[in-house]
Formats: structure tokens, C-alpha cells, sequence
């Protein structure tokens, strides 16, 4: 298995598991998750996934517990991932 297949997996697992905090109303055991397994990292998949964003409860949680910085430099990344992606499909 590819890293890029076991980091996949590993964050869309993450989001499962923020997505059940987030119903829960758990903002403080929901950045401690994200905090543990990589804010950039995790930011940039939930921008990078259709949905996850909002499923998981970033809209709501990401700027007051991460800090707007951290929230800015994921979608800057984030565009630039999703620009890489549609140029290499076209």
C-alpha cells in the first residue's frame, strides 16, 4: 500500500471520527483529534473531499479551535492541490 493510500484511509477515518464529535457537540476532544493526527494535514483532506468539510463539523469548529492561520494556509493548499488534480485530468 502507497503512503498516499494509507494517509487517505488514516484521514478519512479521522473525519469519521470528528464527524461523530461534531454531533456530539465535543469541540475541545475534536481539535485534541485533529491536533494528534496532523492539523495541516487533516484540514487539506477535509478541503480536498467534497463534503467533509461541513460533515465533520470544520465549518463550525475549525477557525475557533485551530485559528484562522492554520484554516488559511490549509485552503491555500488546498486550491493548490485541487488545481494540480484538474490540470493532470484534463
Amino acid at each position: 500500500m502507497a503512503t498516499t493510500e494509507y494517509n487517505s484511509g488514516f484521514n478519512g477515518g479521522t473525519i469519521a471520527a470528528l464527524a461523530i464529535l461534531y454531533a456530539h457537540g465535543e469541540p475541545v476532544a475534536w481539535r485534541e483529534i485533529v491536533e494528534a493526527a496532523g492539523v495541516h494535514e487533516i484540514l487539506v483532506h477535509a478541503l480536498t473531499n467534497e463534503g467533509d468539510w461541513e460533515w465533520a463539523g470544520f465549518q463550525k469548529f475549525a477557525k475557533a479551535e485551530l485559528g484562522q492561520p492554520a484554516v488559511t494556509k490549509a485552503r491555500a493548499a488546498a486550491r493548490r492541490i485541487l488545481a494540480r488534480t484538474q490540470s493532470e485530468g484534463a
